[in-house]
């Protein structure tokens, strides 16, 4: 409930300057640049500068690193991929092993957005042993699944289907419900785009409407669009536009 979150973060805000604590002021902006991004709110980036700002101030070193981080993921949705890409830079010269692994998974996204060749495999293969040896499995799940996007845009679907499929049990296992519907999405994509109509299909009717966030539910439907389209079923495909 990213509405809820926001209001909690606010709460948290008000509370951590009250007594004057900067390191749970950036705690509470963070979350709150963190909720505001999820609301569709562009008051997300003013609130993650923030924390930057107060974490740097105060010499939060750990803390600006992960507000950076998460600057870096709202800037690149903003396409600003350069500015994204200092920030996210910035922010892992100051993390450990495990943080950088983590940091994969906004490196990956920035390469989606941004159309640049991938890092060689074998970075995202170090990260996902090191988020496996922490037993990190959510944030293993994250990167399986940005990867898994990044191979589909590249082509590669076999490939993609795999990491697809193994972030789908991740999320799964850990009760990451709106996760597994957004992998659910990616899979029938995948399926179409390597012409398995019938499966592309099939998968996207087992995906109920009202579990995708609202945001994402005009995707879902052009996708069941094109693919009810692409089988001359024309019909069915102006009720999805619908």
């Amino acid at each position: 409930d990213a509405a809820a979150a926001e209001r909690l973060a606010a709460e948290a805000l008000e509370f951590a300057r009250a007594r004057q604590s900067p390191d749970a002021e950036v705690a509470a902006l963070h979350a709150l640049a963190f909720a505001r991004y999820e609301l569709g709110d562009p008051r997300s980036l003013r609130s993650a500068r923030a924390a930057v700002r107060v974490a740097e101030r105060h010499g939060l070193t750990q803390r600006a690193a992960h507000a950076r981080r998460r600057l870096a993921f709202d800037l690149s949705t903003r396409g600003r991929l350069s500015a994204a890409a200092r920030e996210l830079d910035l922010a892992c010269a100051d993390f450990d092993a495990h943080e950088l692994a983590r940091s994969q998974v906004f490196r990956i996204a920035i390469q989606i957005l941004s159309g640049r060749p991938p890092d060689p495999a074998q970075d995202s293969d170090r990260a996902l042993r090191i988020l496996q040896a922490h037993g990190d499995r959510i944030w293993e799940a994250r990167l399986r699944h940005n990867r898994g996007l990044l191979f589909a845009d590249r082509g590669d679907v076999r490939t993609a289907e795999r990491d697809l499929n193994r972030a789908r049990g991740l999320y799964g296992s850990l009760g990451a419900h709106e996760a597994v519907t957004a992998v659910a999405v990616e899979l029938a994509r995948v399926a179409l785009a390597r012409g398995d109509l019938p499966h592309g299909l099939a998968q996207l009717d087992r995906i109920e409407p009202s579990s995708v966030p609202p945001a994402q539910r005009a995707d879902l439907e052009m996708l069941r669009a094109r693919a009810l389209a692409s089988a001359h079923l024309t019909e069915e495909a102006l009720t999805a536009l619908s």
